[in-house]
């Protein structure tokens, strides 16, 4: 019976792990993706250090990875392949814990640690756990990291191999041999923190679990020190290990190096020396007095920090200055914050202030850095201090961002004065932290999805919201929500547009009790796993009121919980079957059901997190820095106009020689002076500052003055010279700025304005570029300051750009001298509105611009292409204005033709690079389709005017579908924006001239608008 039950067991295992990764192969992204994605492989590939707390083991791994991609392909994105397919190859071993986790449970609650079963049984409890396993795998959110070089797929692999050795120990019988899949659990915790945190959420489930075995009578009283043990126990690993060894390493080499003048890194040597001795004495007094629970938290305790000695990794890499070297963590002073994050700051959880709390102190603590061979005290961190009557129980609005405050007040306190209450709180955790972003991200996995738009507030109807497929009964349980079955064709053919039907979620609450009236100690357990890794993580992050991305990745490990709930409703459906019946019909029929629910999920999730075909990252990389002139200086902000050029650059080669400087990273010493080193082919940034001048906290901000004009060199010289002046708290200043208004000096005569300047600028090239410092409260930061200097001392020798992404506070009043050639905004010494080197962005966009797939195949445009997808549209229009003005301007009938014939390339490209199956045209589309007109040929508009106007039509009639409360939710102010369309199509349609066309505009549209004057 037993060989039985293993080799079934085991051959579901890796049944369900074969499916799964062929899958997740056959979808997998082939280059770089959105988000960290690109930084990540790229860190992978070259083993570069990413950004805090670091992923030294994923790095490790990848770096495996991206060799055997180089091994068997000599593609430029193989490495890219070979890290995602880490993803999927991690993805689908979790789905498989899943599968032993499910059947080893399900035995437990169905017979026990110790009774044999029938073959019946072992079917049920078999295809229970192929049931888990498609289930885990094939959720949307578990699907999405499966298929990109992320930590998180890692991560999963390494809280379900925790979970699944814990599982095994608690269902083996009681054995000192045993012990050591408990021991391997602890290992697989230290390992994953050089991966993600994610799994040490796993250790307060081990300790009910361990609690359960050895406990022969359990209680409450018991449960509760259980809890609290394994709370204590994440506490020692996270504070103790994580970052407590890191802290008593900076005290050992403060000592050794400042004191002894011993090389740096040699407070290692002592650390180590206490540990092998702490370790090797408490070992051996365990083993003298027979102290067997001590010998193994003592092994277990050393397995943890072996796992976590990965860290070391960042360290070696740091040093070596490779190109990506985020808070170049290359000593234990600068490895503390970045392992704390401290970049990122902290959110306040159980007490802290709210959002419109201001400090009453800010204290600065001294902190040391490398400094040639010693370390000198280099930066200060401070620690902001509020009053005690500022400082609530469970602060949710804690967040004083510019961006959150408004939203509190005006969404959730619904007042504009006076501070939250404990009321508002408590509304704010209950109806957005778990009900939005964490109840919503459950129920796109286990019921279905409306859209795959970024939802941000429940009351919008129209983006982000889950929905089961079956209306009448959503409209219960949602309170009222529209009939989405009404929808317009175009918005039910979303890919993202998923329907379950209730049944995945069905079957997980038949497990669920199952479970829980046959075996509460495990279902307590898993439970707590729930729980912990869902709503605790909630609690924990403490969400603002809106994310730049949908967060449900994080939140898997509460996903696979559910999926394993949904696996043990076949032995529950078989249990009641087989009192009915007998033989393997009962095991087959609850299996054969309950494998619909994953079925749907697999077949109804294919085609959102199908990337076989998608490029886009990192063509909009190559999109961006093929905008550039050789050697330049391109400014980026975000993520997305970042990681993946990074990604393009470090992995696949594509323009090297353009140096690429983070508007967001730059206020800090350390990526400043990556910008002083040559990387690739990109020879360094002159800086007028000195590496000491930033160094630290020197220069973080500079007060400036209001006065004339001045040269822009001229004010980078003073403040970089010591002009201290007072700041508050008996602090100073290193210097200020004299003037916030400036100028750079042009000289027309200098060689270097051939290349910057066009034939038509002849007699406008300017003698002064000036502009203006606009800093808050009349304070600039190091970026700042930083970013002058970089245009001072650079803008002769080298091209300079912003990518259109850059906000234009981040142009310090240069706009008027900035010409679009691409993604890129180019300075030049000529000053104009909205100037385009017409020729230049032509030719780019006609022969160096690749368009990710998203031209060619039918597939999920993911929300974070927006930013890219709306600069594309900005190029093309722009293109299209300034080929408008040169065709209307020109001087001979060929010079005409010529400006017309770039027009109409442009808006045919637009067209083939926004198709309708992935763009679907819409009222914004009309601003492109008139440019045919404008440029003269009226007929082309016609096709396509013939498509919006069925578009219009459709939409017109779904709104006219809908009751009043859904137009309040969101769809009132789409409808106006569709009815405010309707005049300019119209006048479109008339310009055609075309009487088919108008009569067709009538007889769709005429209802719904007054046409009257628009006839031909």
């Amino acid at each position: 019976m037993n060989n039985r039950y293993n080799q079934l067991k085991n051959i579901a295992g890796w049944a369900v792990f074969v499916i799964t990764f062929i899958v997740f192969a056959a979808t997998t992204e082939r280059t770089g993706s959105l988000w960290d994605v690109g930084e990540f492989i790229a860190g992978a590939y070259k083993l570069q250090v990413v950004h805090p707390p670091g992923a030294p083991l994923f790095l490790l791994i990848g770096r495996i990875f991206t060799l055997f991609g180089e091994l068997f392909s000599s593609s430029p994105s193989a490495p890219a392949f070979a890290v995602n397919l880490l993803s999927a190859f991690s993805t689908s071993v979790a789905a498989m814990f899943a599968v032993w986790i499910c059947i080893r449970l399900s035995r437990h609650a169905l017979v026990g640690r110790h009774e044999s079963t029938t073959f019946g049984q072992d079917l049920a409890l078999i295809l229970g756990g192929v049931v888990a396993g498609f289930a885990s795998a094939f959720a949307t959110s578990v699907w999405f990291s499966a298929v990109e070089g992320e930590v998180y797929a890692l991560s999963t692999f390494f809280t379900m191999l925790t979970l699944w050795a814990t599982v095994k120990w608690y269902t083996l019988p009681e054995s000192k041999g045993n012990d050591r899949w408990l021991l391997l659990a602890f290992y697989a915790i230290g390992l994953s923190i050089g991966v993600h945190l994610l799994s040490v959420l796993a250790i307060p489930s081990m300790a009910l679990f361990y609690y359960y075995k050895k406990s022969d009578r359990p209680s409450v009283k018991g449960f509760l020190v259980a809890s609290v043990l394994g709370l204590i126990s994440l506490v020692i690993i996270q504070k103790g290990v994580i970052v407590g060894l890191p802290l008593l390493w900076s005290k050992f080499e403060l000592f050794t190096v400042n004191s002894l003048g011993m090389p740096i890194q040699s407070g290692l040597i002592p650390l180590v020396l206490l540990l092998i001795a702490g370790f090797y004495f408490g070992l051996r007094y365990a083993w003298k007095n027979q102290k067997y629970v001590i010998e193994r938290a003592l092994i277990a305790l050393m397995l943890v920090i072996i796992g976590y000695s990965t860290i070391m990794v960042v360290v070696l890499r740091a040093g070596a200055e490779p190109p990506i070297n985020m808070n170049n963590p290359d000593n234990v002073f600068s490895l503390i914050p970045y392992i704390n994050r401290e970049q990122y700051g902290e959110r306040a959880i159980l007490k802290g202030p709210q959002f419109d709390k201001d400090p009453i102190d800010i204290e600065f603590k001294d902190r040391y850095g490398r400094v040639g061979d010693r370390y000198e005290i280099t930066n200060q961190k401070a620690n902001v201090k509020y009053r005690d009557q500022d400082e609530v129980l469970f602060p949710r609005m804690s967040s004083g961002q510019p961006k959150d405050v408004p939203r509190y007040r005006a969404h959730w306190m619904k007042r504009q004065n006076g501070s939250p209450t404990l009321g508002d709180n408590i509304n704010f955790f209950i109806q957005y932290q778990v009900g939005w972003m964490y109840i919503r991200y459950f129920m796109w996995n286990f019921t279905g999805r409306h859209d795959g738009n970024q939802g941000y507030v429940p009351w919008n109807w129209t983006e982000g919201h889950w929905v089961s497929g079956i209306p009448f009964i959503d409209k219960i349980t949602k309170m009222g929500f529209y009939d989405y079955s009404k929808d317009p064709d175009w918005v039910k053919a979303d890919e993202n547009r998923n329907f379950y039907f209730y049944l995945p979620l069905i079957f997980g609450l038949i497990g669920f009790f199952w479970q829980y009236s046959r075996r509460r100690r495990e279902w307590v357990t898993m439970l707590a796993f729930f729980v912990i890794t869902g709503i605790g993580i909630i609690v924990y992050s403490n969400q603002p009121p809106i994310e730049p991305r949908e967060r449900d990745y994080v939140l898997v490990g509460s996903f696979f919980a559910f999926a394993i709930w949904m696996g043990m409703a076949v032995p529950a459906i078989y249990e009641r079957l087989a009192e009915r019946m007998k033989g393997v019909s009962p095991a087959v029929i609850a299996g054969v059901v309950v494998l619909i629910a994953p079925a749907l999920m697999a077949f109804n999730n294919y085609n959102d997190h199908n990337r076989r075909n998608l490029h886009g990252a990192r063509d909009s990389a190559n999109n961006f820095l093929e905008s550039c002139a050789e050697n330049a200086i391109i400014f980026t902000y975000g993520d997305n106009d970042t990681y993946p050029l990074w990604y393009a650059q470090e992995v696949e080669g594509i323009r090297t020689d353009v140096r690429v400087v983070n508007l967001s990273l730059i206020p800090v010493d350390w990526y400043i002076d990556g910008l002083r080193r040559k990387l690739n082919d990109s020879p360094p940034i002159k800086f007028t500052f000195t590496r000491d001048q930033f160094r630290g906290s020197k220069r973080n901000n500079l007060p400036y003055r209001e006065g004339n004009t001045m040269p822009l060199k001229q004010i980078i010289d003073f403040a970089a010279a010591d002009n201290p002046t007072p700041a508050s708290g008996g602090r100073e200043f290193e210097s200020f700025l004299p003037s916030n208004q400036f100028y750079i000096e042009v000289d027309r005569n200098d060689p270097s304005m051939e290349k910057m300047t066009l034939p038509a600028d002849s007699g406008r090239i300017v003698s002064r570029m000036t502009g203006t410092i606009d800093g808050s409260r009349n304070f600039i930061n190091k970026g700042q300051l930083a970013v002058l200097d970089i245009i001072a001392s650079n803008w002769q020798e080298r091209p300079i750009y912003w990518s259109l992404t850059a906000p234009k506070d981040q142009l310090y009043g240069l706009q008027k001298y900035l010409r679009l050639e691409g993604l890129g905004q180019r300075l030049v010494p000529v000053q104009g509105q909205n100037m385009v080197n017409l020729e230049v962005l032509h030719d780019h966009i006609m022969n160096d611009f690749r368009w990710g797939g998203l031209d060619k195949y039918d597939q999920t445009v993911a929300d974070g292409f927006r930013g890219t997808i709306m600069a594309l549209k900005n190029m093309f229009g722009s293109g299209a204005s300034d080929a408008v003005a040169k065709m209307n301007s020109a001087g001979t009938e060929e010079e005409r033709q010529h400006y017309q014939q770039i027009g109409i390339d442009l808006i045919d490209k637009y067209f083939a690079v926004f198709p309708d199956f992935n763009f679907p045209y819409d009222g914004e589309t009309l601003v492109f389709v008139q440019y045919y007109n404008q440029l003269g040929v009226p007929e082309q508009m016609i096709p396509l005017l013939d498509k919006i106007i069925d578009r219009f039509a459709e939409q017109m009639v779904f709104y006219r579908s809908i009751s009043q409360s859904a137009l309040n939710a969101g769809f009132g102010a789409q409808k106006e924006q569709w009815d405010s369309r309707i005049p300019g199509l119209a006048n479109l349609v008339v310009q055609t001239k075309d009487p088919d066309l108008v009569e067709k505009l009538h007889s769709k549209l005429g209802g719904f608008a007054d046409l009257s004057r628009f006839n031909l």
